[in-house]
């Protein structure tokens, strides 16, 4: 079975409703595969599928401005985050930020020529033509 649109979907029980309403009266009996139903049970079963599909929408709409206003957020936050960094840093000294979470910055030490050959080579090798 084929998966079929949200349009076919909503077209075909629009279009039952509005034959069923047409068709019969609101007390009359139809049967289906040996059950009987009345008329506003069938209507209310289509009715509820559409009201689902309206629904699933709503709720999609409501989820990607969600997702994109938590995108922009996430942004600002991780500016902040980061002039924060470097405000406690600033103001607090190297032991500041870990105090809000923050790993400490690193001080760099005085390399050796041994050191210093060391990174030129790790160097070489991660940009060596493949």
């Amino acid at each position: 079975m084929s998966k079929e649109s949200k349009a076919t979907k909503l077209a075909r029980s629009r279009n039952v409703i509005l034959g069923l309403r047409k068709t019969y009266k609101p007390g009359d009996i139809i049967m289906i595969d040996g059950v009987g139903h009345t008329r506003d049970e069938v209507i209310a079963i289509f009715q509820g599928h559409i009201d689902a599909l309206s629904a699933k929408d709503t709720r999609y709409a409501e989820y990607r401005t969600a997702v994109a206003l938590e995108r922009k957020l996430a942004r600002q936050v991780l500016a902040l985050w980061l002039h924060l960094q470097r405000f406690f840093t600033a103001s607090l000294g190297p032991h500041g930020p870990p105090k809000f979470g923050m790993e400490a910055p690193k001080k760099p030490g005085p390399k050796t020529t041994a050191a210093k050959l060391a990174g030129v080579q790790k160097r070489a090798k991660t940009r060596a033509p493949k």
